[in-house]
């Protein structure tokens, strides 16, 4: 390898790349899921200090006249790029965390900067985008403007494009027409397989990650807002369209979560304040007096007397045989007259697939996917999400949304049921942390608030109720006709 005090230049970069086995030619499964007959790892520069000074030298060449205040590299094979650049030109850095922090100051980027400042996104490679527009998101909404990125290697798979279209200047040094060009003269790379490539990145288009880019457009505002009735005209789901239409036609976004031990109490709770609530939440297996005759009949009669929907919080969570059993069988045979049930992401999309078995289409049920908690400390981290906006997506038919603390999709017929609103607290003794009505659905983007101790355990039960209905209602028309000026 060279080592003189003058950096390498492309080409020598190239073919230092095929010799440290930062190269490598055959058939690779990448991140996007496509196959790839060519792998670019730049996670071996760490091991090659000269190698690395020269990529972000030739990095810093391509970005000499863009006007930025600080870098930040993708994690994590950029961030030695960054760091690179930032160390050897005096510029500062801040850093993307992986994972948001849960504890101290819960910081999703880390470094001084002033919101207002510009940061310039730094990646190794390029494929669809996905990642740097991932970046940028968590930029932006840390109060950073972002316009740029500079990245190594261009796959040439549509990747400037995408991110063209979300407002993304990308810079690049090398694509892989230019990178095959170069080993193939220096005979690093044999005829055959250099045509293989060539023709392979010809056919090449790849989107942005689906997730990602609703997470975008959700930050922009860059989607249609749709009230409950307009949702309902086009919903093909039968659960989510009754929704819809019961909260438009009642004027209430409220599910009251009854944590109840006694079928009286909830009986009881259900008459007084059913005119108010779109849903009734319970928890059948802490009922202490539960009798299946004498406790599902007055419940369902309650539902369509007052016209509500019945949310059985089971959280399903084991293998689907279980799941199955769970939900049709035992003494509560939940499928029989519960209109929601909530399931966890985590287990895999196999697990609605058991739901549903139970049912006949087109399904009159459907399930809520956990998303997100609202409890300190929770490890239902960024990847639950991305897992419940698949599922979500691959079950239509039957998942009908999300218990989530933020927005999962602009799809509108999808509905996010936002735990923990209670007004006038932010917390209680078992590290539950709450919101208000309005914060759930104008910030957080909620289609349906969750109420539990504010109603249940008020000295006045039905006043409480009318006031929660008053205001996520009234949230819900301010979004709503915010949209349409």
């Amino acid at each position: 390898m060279a080592t003189n005090s003058t950096y390498l230049n492309l080409e020598q970069i190239c073919v230092e790349l095929s010799q440290i086995n930062g190269l490598k030619f055959g058939e690779f499964v990448l991140k996007s899921g496509i196959t790839s007959p060519i792998y670019i790892d730049l996670r071996v520069l760490v091991s090659h200090p000269f190698i690395l000074k020269s990529v972000a030298e030739q990095m810093w060449h391509q970005i000499a006249n863009i006007s930025f205040d600080v870098l930040c590299g993708v994690p994590y094979t950029a961030l030695p790029i960054a760091t690179c650049l930032s160390v050897n030109h005096d510029f500062p850095m801040v850093m993307k965390r992986q994972e948001p922090k849960y504890h101290g100051t819960k910081q999703t980027v880390e470094g001084n900067f002033k919101k207002g400042q510009t940061a310039l996104v730094v990646e190794d490679v390029i494929t669809s985008g996905s990642s740097i527009l991932e970046t940028v998101i968590t930029l932006r909404s840390s109060g950073l403007k972002v316009n740029d990125a500079v990245v190594f290697f261009n796959r040439e798979q549509g990747g400037i494009d995408n991110l063209a279209q979300c407002g993304i200047k990308v810079h690049y040094i090398c694509t892989i027409t230019k990178l095959v060009e170069i080993v193939l003269k220096n005979e690093k790379l044999t005829k055959e397989m250099a045509l293989n490539i060539n023709k392979w990145v010809q056919k090449q288009n790849t989107p942005i990650n689906e997730s990602i880019l609703h997470e975008y457009k959700i930050m922009n505002g860059s989607f249609d807002l749709l009230s409950y009735s307009e949702r309902a005209q086009s919903c093909q789901q039968l659960c989510t369209k009754r929704l819809l239409n019961l909260m438009d036609a009642k004027r209430t976004n409220l599910c009251v979560a009854v944590a109840y031990t006694s079928s009286k109490q909830i009986f009881e709770l259900s008459n007084a304040i059913g005119p108010y609530v779109a849903v009734i939440k319970i928890h059948v297996d802490i009922i202490e007096d539960f009798d299946y005759e004498l406790f599902v009949k007055p419940l369902r009669e309650l539902s369509l007397k007052y016209n509500f929907l019945i949310f059985e919080d089971r959280k399903f969570g084991d293998i689907d045989n279980a799941v199955k059993k769970q939900y049709s069988g035992g003494i509560y045979k939940i499928s029989e007259w519960a209109d929601i049930v909530s399931v966890h992401s985590v287990v895999g999309p196999t697990i609605v697939e058991s739901l549903k078995s139970v049912h006949t289409a087109p399904y009159e049920k459907g399930c809520l996917l956990i998303a997100e908690m609202n409890c300190e400390g929770s490890l239902l981290k960024k990847s639950n999400i991305d897992a419940s906006f698949k599922i979500g997506k691959l079950h239509n038919d039957f998942v009908i949304g999300f218990i989530s603390q933020s927005q999962i999709t602009t799809e509108p017929h999808k509905l996010h049921f936002t735990p923990g609103v209670k007004i006038g607290a932010s917390g209680d003794s078992l590290w539950q942390r709450f919101v208000t009505p309005e914060d759930a659905i104008l910030k957080r983007g909620a289609d349906v608030i969750i109420v539990g101790r504010g109603i249940t355990e008020a000295k006045d039960k039905i006043s409480a109720a009318k006031e929660y209905q008053r205001r996520g209602f009234s949230a819900y028309e301010s979004k709503i006709s915010s949209a349409s000026v």
